[in-house]
């Protein structure tokens, strides 16, 4: 599969969806639901989080359970441009509980989500590009991890 990326408010075909990058904002504490409905405060450790907002439709005729992974480039004071993975421990939105690469509820046809890809980065850095790569089995998850 190969990497997908666009702009924010631009939709980019992957196939089986379209995914929307809706927005973006920099925080230094998220919350969360970490589960049996109790919110948690993850602090980031590098410095800030950035958090993408997006949103996926299913375009394919039917139902569709999508594995999404995403990378985050930004660059450094430095100018060097670095590559950073979501954040291992947040729970984002609609996501199963192993967060990387986020495995999806089933989605009918024609419908759409929202949720978020959380990235711990270093206070010095701005987000330049979203990458995001679509695992579409359970079995190319599993073949691509191991």
């Amino acid at each position: 599969n190969m990497p997908i990326a666009g702009v924010i408010g631009e939709s980019v075909e992957a196939g089986s969806f379209d995914l929307r990058v809706l927005d973006y904002f920099v925080t230094d504490n998220y919350y969360y639901n970490g589960g049996l409905y109790e919110e948690e405060e993850a602090v980031a450790s590098l410095g800030k989080f950035i958090v993408v907002n997006y949103s996926l439709t299913n375009t394919s005729p039917g139902t569709i359970s999508p594995f999404i992974n995403a990378s985050l480039h930004a660059r450094a004071n430095s100018g060097k441009i670095e590559v950073y993975e979501p954040h291992q421990q947040i729970i984002p939105p609609h996501a199963t509980l192993s967060p990387s690469p986020v495995g999806l509820d089933d989605l009918p046809a024609r419908q759409m989500f929202v949720s978020q890809f959380i990235f711990d980065v270093p206070s010095d850095v701005e987000a330049e590009l979203l990458v995001v790569d679509e695992i579409t089995t359970l079995a190319d998850r599993l073949l691509r991890s191991g």
